[in-house]
């Protein structure tokens, strides 16, 4: 198996926590987010409902409501 060196997950350590650039694709678009904390003790992953509306992507009738809690607080979020 051929490895793309490209593919690779590149960490940068920023105050001690590990921070990724990822891009997210929907339809014909896509969105490049820096700085996305990559939190390895979560089950699911939290991004950011302004920025994924530039694709697109908003709130629907079916989509289940949560509210996660965290050390900065609590926040209301949906589920894709």
């Amino acid at each position: 198996m051929v490895r793309d060196p490209s593919r690779r997950v590149k960490l940068r350590l920023d105050g001690g926590l590990p921070f990724v650039t990822i891009e997210v694709g929907w339809e014909q678009s896509s969105l490049t987010l820096d700085s996305v904390l990559l939190d390895t003790g979560s089950a699911s992953t939290v991004l950011s409902a302004d920025r994924l509306s530039t694709l697109g992507i908003k709130l629907e009738p079916e989509d289940p409501i949560h509210r996660i809690v965290g050390v900065g607080g609590g926040e209301f979020v949906y589920c894709k």
